[in-house]
């Protein structure tokens, strides 16, 4: 089982011979049910307990392991409890020592860590690539699809499947490449589309989870270009549960991120 602290300066590995986990309440959870009788969770406090056993240079680890913890404190950048393929975003609030052996160079340790959202995530990107980079030559033909859309879709457009294995919808992140221009990908009957010349080795990021769409350059100088998202539909729509069809013309490349989320990371 791989669990770490993962920070913006390094990270600390809590299944290794050195530094043992003792304890912790990471797959514990609660709801509260608000007075539209609707069910949320708040933030949440967790608590674990490590060892430190008889480090050769104690001191020397023991700085480092407070150096990343503070680091993201001072930053006010959340860093990752990773727990396999999950993740919780998080602080260290309190490192609390106890049963110092000074000669054998062991303690132990109790962190307590803050989540201002309580949910687990773990990512899963796929990648659909141009119809040049798979070979494919067809011939186009207009023809109207299975939607109320004002444009029609052609014979040539690639069609795709999306896999969200969770049970419900997800928000996601997607990427497309250029070079293309006004680039527009359609998952299970909702459009995905920004109004925007894309030139060769600009990236274009839709962010559901953030809300957020930037243009980025080859240099990564990022451009807001919200306001070119396509208006008449809505561009966060999060990923429904199952299998989606995806559909996209083929002469751009993307990938989209799903984050499926959870109460508590899954048992192996």
């Amino acid at each position: 089982m791989i669990i770490k602290y993962i920070g913006s300066s390094g990270s600390v590995d809590f299944q290794n011979k050195k530094i043992v986990l003792i304890s912790h309440d990471f797959f514990n959870y609660s709801w509260e049910r608000n007075k539209n009788k609707q069910f949320n969770k708040k933030s949440r406090k967790y608590k674990c307990k490590i060892k430190l056993i008889e480090l050769d240079d104690f001191g020397v680890e023991l700085n480092k392991i407070t150096s990343i913890f503070e680091k993201d404190i001072t930053l006010n950048k959340a860093g990752k409890i990773q727990i396999n393929d999950y993740y919780l975003d998080c602080f260290i609030l309190e490192s609390i020592k106890s049963n110092w052996d000074i000669k054998n160079n062991n303690v132990d340790i109790e962190l307590v860590l803050f989540a201002a959202d309580a949910v687990w995530i773990s990512e899963k990107k796929t990648l659909f690539r141009t119809r040049a980079d798979e070979g494919i030559v067809t011939t186009k033909r207009n023809f109207d699809y299975n939607y109320d859309f004002n444009f029609d879709y052609s014979s040539d457009d690639k069609k795709r499947e999306l896999s969200n294995t969770s049970f419900k919808s997800v928000p996601f992140k997607m990427a497309i490449y250029g070079p293309c221009e006004n680039p527009r990908v359609l998952i299970g009957g909702s459009i995905y589309q920004v109004n925007c010349e894309l030139l060769a080795n600009e990236v274009l990021e839709i962010d559901s989870k953030e809300k957020t769409i930037f243009k980025l350059n080859k240099s990564g100088q990022r451009t807001n270009v919200f306001h070119l998202r396509n208006r008449e539909s809505y561009i966060f729509e999060p990923i429904p549960s199952g299998i989606s069809e995806v559909l996209w013309s083929g002469d751009y490349g993307f990938d989209i991120t799903l984050f499926e989320e959870r109460s508590e990371p899954k048992w192996i």
